[in-house]
C-alpha cells in the first residue's frame, strides 16, 4: 500500500514538462480479473501514443516516454501486488506508479500538467490510520484502514537500540584515554562502576534508548507530516510510552497502546487498534469545514468560493485550507503578468485544470487540502477555501 507524502506529490507535479501522460485505472488484488488489468493498461498506452503524436511528438519520442510503463505489461510481480486502483504518471525520463485505495474511473490525459487530484485523498486521511509498533529491537510501520493492515517497507528506519549501542561501544574503544595511574598524592582513584563517558551503565542505556527513539521520530516525520490520518504507537510499555511522549508526529492517538506487538499477527493488531482510531476518522476534515462555515456565516472575507480568487490566493501563499471536488475540471489559465484568471467551460490550447493548479500551489506553500464529493462541498460552491489573510 503506497503512503504518499506532500513532497512526493510536488515532485510528480514538477516532472510533467511540456507533455505528460496521466493514466488512472481500476486494478484488482486477486481473481481472474488480474489478467485483464495489463490488457487495459496496454489499450490506454496505445491511446496515449496516438495523443502524443497528434500533438506533434515524433513516434520514437512518444515511445520513449511510454517505455517504462510498457515494461510493466509483462511483469507478473507488478500485477500481483496491486491495490484497488493505479495512477501512472509518465513524462520524458520520468515515471511514477501510485497505488490508490479506491477504484478510480478509467481516464487518460495528455498535457503540460499531470492530473493530480486523484492523489490528494491520500493526504487527508479519510478512514485510514498509521500504526507504529516499537520495541528495543526495532520498529514496524503499518498502513491501516477498516479492512486491515499492510506493512510499509519503503521507509529507512534505525535498526533498534542496538544500532546506537554499537556506535557507543565503538566510540568508547576508539576515544577512551589510556588507563589512568593512581593519584596517590591526592588520595584519588577511578570511581568503581563509572563509565568512560561519565555515566553509570543504567544511565547510559537510557541515553541510548532516547537517542534511538529520536532517530526513529526523525525518520518517520518526512513520511507522515502533512497527513491527517490518526497515528497510533504500540509496543512494550517502557519503549512505546517514551516514544509517544517525545514524538513530534502529527495526529497521535492520546496515549500509546501497551501490547507485545511482536507476539501478535497483523489481524490481531488490527483488531486491537481499530476501535481506538475509528472516533478520529475524518476529525480534521470536520473541524476544517466547521471553521469555514463559521467564517462564512460571520461574513469574514477569509472564506471564499470564487475560482479566480482562490487560484490567485493559492499562487501567492494565502490559502490556508482548500476544499476541492473529487471529480471534474475547471479549465483556464492564470496570466500572472496581468494578474488575471480566465475560466473556460471548454479547454483551449495551453489551458490547465485550475483546480489542480490551485492544489499544487496550496501544497507548495504549506496549505492543507481536503477533497470531498460534490454533495459534501460546503456553501453550495464547486470549490472553497479559507485564506490566511
Amino acid at each position: 500500500m503506497n503512503m504518499l507524502t506532500k513532497d512526493q506529490i510536488l515532485e510528480i507535479a514538477g516532472a510533467a514538462g511540456e507533455l505528460g501522460v496521466s493514466i488512472l485505472m481500476p486494478t484488482h488484488r486477486a481473481g481472474a480479473e488480474i489478467r485483464q488489468d495489463p490488457i487495459r493498461l496496454k489499450n490506454l498506452l496505445n491511446e496515449a501514443e496516438n495523443r502524443l503524436t497528434a500533438r506533434g511528438l515524433r513516434r520514437d519520442d512518444a515511445d520513449a516516454i511510454l517505455a517504462p510503463a510498457v515494461e510493466l505489461l509483462d511483469s507478473a510481480d507488478f500485477w500481483q501486488h496491486r491495490s484497488e486502483g493505479l495512477a501512472l504518471y509518465l513524462a520524458k525520463d520520468f515515471m511514477r506508479a501510485i497505488d490508490l485505495p479506491y477504484q478510480p474511473e478509467e481516464r487518460l490525459t495528455v498535457g503540460s500538467s499531470f492530473r493530480l487530484r486523484p492523489l490528494l485523498p491520500l493526504l487527508d486521511g479519510g478512514e485510514r490510520f498509521t500504526l507504529i509498533t516499537v520495541s528495543l529491537a526495532g520498529a514496524r510501520v503499518f498502513a491501516g484502514d477498516r479492512e486491515g493492515l499492510s506493512e510499509r517497507r519503503d521507509l529507512d528506519l534505525p535498526q533498534g537500540v542496538k544500532e546506537v549501542m554499537d556506535e557507543t561501544d565503538y566510540q568508547q574503544m576508539t576515544h577512551s584515554p589510556p588507563n589512568p595511574r593512581p593519584r596517590t598524592n591526592a588520595g584519588e582513584s577511578a570511581l568503581p562502576g563509572k563509565h568512560n563517558f561519565g555515566e553509570t551503565p543504567e544511565e547510559l542505556r537510557k541515553v541510548e534508548l532516547i537517542q534511538y527513539l529520536r532517530r526513529l521520530d526523525a525518520a518517520l516525520l518526512p513520511a507522515l507530516s502533512g497527513r491527517h490520518e490518526p497515528v497510533v504507537i504500540a509496543g512494550d510499555p517502557q519503549v512505546s510510552g517514551h516514544f509517544h511522549n517525545m514524538s513530534k508526529l502529527p495526529n497521535l492517538h492520546e496515549e500509546a497502546v501497551e501490547v507485545n506487538a511482536e507476539a501478535l499477527d497483523e489481524d490481531a493488531l488490527h483488531e486491537r487498534v481499530l476501535p481506538l482510531v475509528q472516533p478520529m476518522f475524518g476529525r480534521a476534515k470536520r473541524s476544517a469545514l466547521d471553521h469555514l462555515r463559521a467564517l462564512h456565516g460571520s461574513g469574514d472575507a477569509r472564506a471564499v468560493t470564487a475560482v479566480p480568487e482562490i487560484v490567485k490566493a493559492a499562487r501567492y501563499a494565502r490559502v490556508d485550507t482548500l476544499f476541492l471536488p473529487d471529480s471534474g475540471q475547471v479549465w483556464g489559465r492564470f496570466d500572472e503578468v496581468k494578474d488575471q484568471v480566465t475560466v473556460r467551460g471548454t479547454p483551449e490550447a495551453g489551458d490547465v485544470d485550475l483546480l489542480d493548479q490551485a492544489a499544487v500551489d496550496t501544497l507548495r506553500n504549506g496549505g492543507t487540502i481536503f477533497t470531498l464529493s460534490r454533495e459534501e462541498l460546503p456553501l453550495g460552491a464547486p470549490v472553497a477555501a479559507v485564506l490566511r489573510y
